[in-house]
């Protein structure tokens, strides 16, 4: 029928434009994959040649950063030996107008320089500084130490005001080396690196310096005991005076170091073995001052005499104790004891 071949035409069509289109997408899909690879071989070509270039470039970087590296360096390496010296002029300047302060400065950038660039200094350009600061160094290290040598000469000295001090009283100072100078020598030292040798002549120094100051005032003390006259009694006794002496020499000297000290070193180590210093000579002398005390005051027949009442007292409990008189005299001997005490505790709690 008509219909029946309308529909066969039309079903005739749809399959041929089928097949047309799947042959066009099949024509289309090829022609993209050939393009695709055409494309991932450019690219991957493109890559490789990205990646050649970029090795160069990392490459040159890398030339470039070690010539720069060894420019600075050299830069460097000039800035010291020319630092060098100037520093190896300047401390030969100091030494010969005997200027410490200013050699000690250029010793000190010396150093600093010695331990940034140790391998520096050993180019030949710097060997004849080098040589010259080593011995300038030495020089300056032997003249500080003879500072410190000559300071502590001084402290050990009986002078004749020392001695025209000797029957005065304990209020009479004599003239020492002020603890400014000491710091000065220790400052000095530090600078130039003697680290350990500034604390232990600190120590040496002050523990002389307090000497020094007490040498009068011991003199007095054994001078007034000798005599065999009037010792006073509380705060006037001679013993308790001396004491007090000692006490506000040592706490003097400590107050006037420990500001320095803190300044001069970093850990507080250094301040612990000045005052370890400072107490042990303050101990020395307090030991002289008690032991002269306890002689010329009989503390060992007192305490002798206590030991037998209380035997005779155990031993008869109603026995009457014919040394009362005697045991009054306790009663002073223990008042200048709890001064002492007091005394003790306000300088050194």
């Amino acid at each position: 029928s008509q219909l029946d071949t309308e529909l066969d035409e039309l079903l005739s069509r749809i399959s041929r434009s089928s097949n047309s289109r799947a042959t066009r997408l099949t024509a289309c899909s090829s022609s993209s994959m050939h393009s695709s690879n055409g494309s991932l071989q450019e690219i991957a070509e493109l890559l490789r040649n990205n990646a050649s270039s970029a090795a160069a470039v990392s490459k040159r970087v890398r030339e470039l950063d070690l010539l720069s590296s060894r420019v600075k360096d050299a830069l460097q390496a000039v800035e010291d030996i020319i630092a060098l010296r100037r520093c190896s002029e300047r401390l030969q300047s100091a030494l010969s107008s005997k200027d410490l302060d200013s050699a000690c400065d250029a010793a000190a950038v010396y150093l600093e320089l010695q331990a940034r660039s140790a391998s520096t200094l050993q180019h030949s350009d710097a060997y004849s500084a080098l040589v010259q600061l080593q011995h300038g160094l030495d020089v300056l290290t032997d003249r500080l130490r003879d500072d410190a040598d000559q300071i502590l000469s001084a402290l050990g000295e009986n002078d004749d005001k020392n001695k025209a001090t000797s029957s005065s009283d304990p209020g009479a100072q004599v003239e020492t080396v002020r603890v400014e100078e000491m710091l000065t020598v220790v400052r000095r030292l530090v600078k130039v690196g003697l680290h350990e040798e500034a604390a232990s002549r600190l120590c040496s120094m002050v523990k002389r310096g307090v000497e020094k100051e007490s040498a009068s005032v011991m003199t007095w003390l054994d001078s007034v005991v000798k005599k065999g006259g009037p010792v006073g009694s509380g705060e006037n006794e001679v013993h308790i005076a001396a004491l007090t002496s000692v006490f506000e020499t040592v706490a003097a000297y400590s107050s006037s170091v420990e500001d320095g000290v803190v300044q001069l070193f970093e850990s507080d180590r250094v301040r612990v073995q000045v005052m370890i210093a400072l107490q042990d000579e303050c101990d020395e002398l307090s030991k002289r001052i008690l032991s002269s005390y306890a002689q010329q005051r009989g503390l060992s027949q007192l305490n002798e005499l206590v030991r037998q009442v209380e035997q005779d007292s155990s031993a008869d409990p109603h026995r009457e104790i014919d040394t009362a008189a005697d045991l009054r005299r306790m009663d002073p001997l223990l008042d200048e004891m709890a001064i002492i005490s007091q005394r003790a505790s306000a300088y050194f709690v």
